[in-house]
């Protein structure tokens, strides 16, 4: 659900011829990573251990660890730690709320996980989400509807409320930083909300290479490659007013029921229109999180799949328009100037998983060949385009490639890269 809605923004892309063969970025340590969301479940230190010597064994070199941060409301200020058992923290704040559907480890679980991914080599880069509790939106299956807590969903009322939200933000980012001995941090994941306040990301970045010389990346939605290259268009959009009737539309064909709050569906248009950054320089890499829809059909070959990459139709306000993913990217990655790093990105094992990857509100019949499929095109069309990729997620069992085929595209592409760079000397 969390990237349904930047599917709006796709209809910006115009007709592109096929690109070239991807090259590599230039040389830089590559990031073989799996994102571990230490979030769904009280924390189980031998299963932990398990499970970091297994993605170890992929050929791994990095986890990201992604924590669930809480707010009341889209709009409130402040930010706190969810915590499913009674736990006061010295440092921040906390609010028990035992009946979420994530809460957040103990500064105890913390230090045992990054000791566990240290003893195996594992380097951690700390990558917290914030969940609103309240977004003003619902998700409606089956005649019900849910607040499904999208991150996306940060909206404050006035500049008082903005200052006050990155002040807490960066607090707890700023505590986690400078107390444990994590080896990057990603200050925001899918903030589309907050990315066009330049001026606050940069103070928010300052204020942790303050604390300790980290290297910062920074999470941001796919759909900024669009913004990239239609900037134009973007501008005409929002100057005539047309981001909800686009946002609508595409909602239309999405096949999801969504119901908004009076207000909120012009909130979350502006929020999605106005994603582009202009503070890319003050990172160390520039992360983009690679939920890009392939396929429309259940089961789509590796062929589809990877022709997808190159050129996909999609419905727009008249007709069709073809998009090519790995050009956009490309085409950013060389306008930024920095190392492009692939933050966020992965299939379920189910059908459907090419349309919307990342939608957690489908109906997931199995099929994880599907899910192999998803990352042996990623691997063959995508991945050389930057410093290396996290995908999403060990510890959700849907998302997660353990025990199935993709499994084995990982432990078979990583284990290529890690004898080329072992034959090349590092």
């Amino acid at each position: 659900m969390k990237r349904l809605l930047p599917l709006i923004l796709l209809a910006l892309f115009s007709s592109c011829s096929h690109p070239p063969p991807v090259e590599r970025a230039a040389k830089i340590e590559e990031h073989r990573g799996i994102a571990y969301f230490l979030s769904f479940r009280d924390y189980d230190p031998q299963k932990v251990e398990r499970e970091l010597r297994r993605i170890a064994s992929l050929g791994a070199n990095w986890v990201s660890l992604d924590v669930a941060l809480w707010q009341a409301r889209f709009d409130s200020p402040e930010v706190a730690l969810p915590m499913a058992k009674r736990y006061e923290h010295p440092v921040l704040k906390t609010v028990y709320r035992p009946d979420l559907w994530h809460h957040f480890p103990t500064d105890e679980e913390i230090e045992h996980f990054l000791n566990t991914a240290h003893g195996l080599g594992l380097k951690v880069m700390f990558k917290p989400h914030v969940h609103p509790e309240y977004t003003g939106m619902r998700v409606v299956r089956r005649g019900r509807g849910a607040d499904p807590m999208w991150p996306g969903r940060v909206h404050m009322k006035d500049e008082r409320d903005w200052r006050r939200w990155f002040e807490s933000y960066g607090r707890v980012i700023e505590y986690y930083v400078g107390s444990f001995p994590f080896d990057a941090v990603c200050v925001g994941d899918e903030l589309s909300g907050t990315y066009g306040r330049s001026r606050e990301w940069r103070e928010l970045i300052s204020r942790v290479k303050a604390v300790r010389d980290i290297p910062v990346t920074c999470a941001f939605n796919w759909w900024v490659v669009v913004h990239h290259q239609k900037r134009f268009l973007v501008t005409l959009l929002r100057l005539f007013n047309l981001e909800d009737e686009v946002l609508r539309l595409m909602i239309s064909k999405s096949g999801y029921k969504l119901e908004f709050d009076p207000g909120v569906l012009g909130q979350l248009a502006s929020d999605t229109f106005a994603e582009y950054p202009d503070w890319t320089d003050a990172l160390d890499w520039v992360g983009l999180n690679f939920y890009f829809p392939l396929s429309d059909k259940r089961d789509p070959s590796l062929q589809e799949l990877r022709e997808a990459w190159h050129r996909y139709r999609i419905p727009a306000l008249i007709g069709e328009v073809e998009v090519s993913y790995v050009e956009g990217i490309r085409s950013w990655r060389d306008s930024i100037g920095k190392p492009l790093l692939f933050t966020e990105g992965g299939w379920g094992k189910w059908d459907y998983a090419a349309k919307y990857p990342g939608n957690w509100f489908v109906e997931r019949r199995s099929n994880p060949e599907l899910q192999a499929r998803c990352y042996r095109a990623f691997f063959e069309e995508v991945y050389p385009l930057g410093i290396g990729a996290y995908f999403w997620d060990w510890a959700e069992p849907g998302f997660s490639p353990e025990g199935g085929p993709a499994e084995e595209v990982i432990r078979e592409f990583w284990g290529k890269r890690r004898s080329e760079v072992e034959t090349n000397g590092g």
